[in-house]
């Protein structure tokens, strides 16, 4: 299979207001491209945008967005193609994660994680996929799981959930474009990553444990444009599985299939 052509086309990008999605959109217009942002904070993509335009990025639009409403997004994505064709690359980027009790789970926190997260995720498909398709345009569409799709931890039974979720979702995708050449599928799964998101686990660790225990959290951490860059190189080589730093996790992962293979 020929590598996938980006210069000159369009990436859409969803939590493009900071992160990972913000980096994901800067190498995007390093690359060539033009980009079409959406994300629920409006000063976030907004200045994404500006960002892009600044390093003299090919431009773009910024949407303010929430990945809940089908509706709106399935306009943003008519936006997208009447504007720019068939984008090159859709990055279901955008997430949530919250830490709490799963003995005592608080249903808010479930429900957005669960809205966010996984109908996030089908609402870009839904949007997004069936036109590329049927355009036939060369094209990946990425959706950003975690290492949290393999393995779980305690109190982020809520993020972990999902993110397995996520895995299914790309999984299904994957074998269902099997008989085509044109759109493939990419999950990026990305290991602790020093974005807002981490910070915030950051400060749960120093309260509950220390400053050197929230040190040790952060030690190893990769930045979001590493990640971008990992997406990226990915994408043009059509690989299905990201996965920066998975050996990290490789003994947790291994116990826990092997656990399952000796159940039988």
């Amino acid at each position: 299979m020929a590598g996938l052509e980006l210069g000159g086309r369009n990436a859409v990008i969803t939590g493009a207001g900071s992160g990972i999605g913000r980096a994901l959109a800067l190498t995007a217009a390093e690359r060539g491209m033009t980009v079409a942002l959406a994300d629920i904070t409006e000063d976030g993509v907004n200045e994404t945008l500006s960002m892009v335009e600044a390093n003299g990025g090919g431009g773009g639009i910024a949407r303010k967005l929430d990945i809940r409403d089908a509706e709106a997004f399935g306009i943003f994505a008519d936006e997208v193609f009447e504007t720019y064709g068939a984008p090159a690359a859709v990055f279901a980027n955008a997430g949530v994660l919250n830490y709490g009790s799963t003995l005592r789970p608080d249903l808010a926190i479930w429900q957005r994680s669960v809205d966010i997260n996984i109908m996030g995720t089908v609402n870009t498909v839904h949007a997004f996929l069936g036109r590329m398709l049927d355009a036939g345009e060369s094209a990946q569409f990425v959706i950003t799981g975690s290492m949290g799709s393999f393995v779980s931890a305690p109190e982020l039974a809520s993020y972990t959930a999902v993110k397995h979720a996520v895995w299914a979702i790309a999984d299904s995708l994957e074998m269902e474009l099997a008989s085509q050449d044109a759109i493939k599928v990419s999950m990026l799964c990305p290991p602790r990553v020093d974005t807002p998101l981490l910070r915030e686990s950051e400060e749960r660790t120093r309260a509950a444990s220390g400053d050197e225990a929230a040190k040790e959290l952060r030690g190893g951490a990769m930045t979001p444009e590493a990640i971008a860059q990992a997406a990226f190189a990915g994408i043009t080589t059509r690989q299905f599985y990201i996965a920066p730093q998975i050996e990290s996790i490789e003994p947790l992962l291994t116990k826990r299939i092997s656990r399952l293979l000796e159940s039988g």
